[in-house]
């Protein structure tokens, strides 16, 4: 019986390797578009979700939060994007 091989992907910074249930489930973001940040409640407190209205490359249009875990223990954070205090 022949190895079945793991696949990969080459991405200028990323090598990735065969995909697991978090991949596929998160690369449906890939080319989505973000149209709106809001918060999950509305007095806007610092322990709420924070959420997005996205609009998939398909055209599908969801609202996602972001949580520490897929158990929605508590809100998130996404690091690597830029920050400038004047927004």
């Amino acid at each position: 019986m022949a190895k079945k091989e793991s696949k990969e992907v080459m991405h200028p910074k990323v090598m990735r390797p065969a995909p697991t249930w978090q991949d596929c489930y998160y690369r449906r973001l890939e080319g989505a578009t973000i149209l709106l940040f809001y918060r999950g409640s509305a007095n806007n407190d610092e322990g709420s979700f924070p959420k997005f209205a996205v609009k998939l490359r398909d055209g599908e249009m969801l609202d996602i939060e972001i949580s520490a875990d897929e158990e929605g223990n508590h809100g998130g954070f996404i690091f690597g994007l830029p920050y400038d205090q004047t927004d």
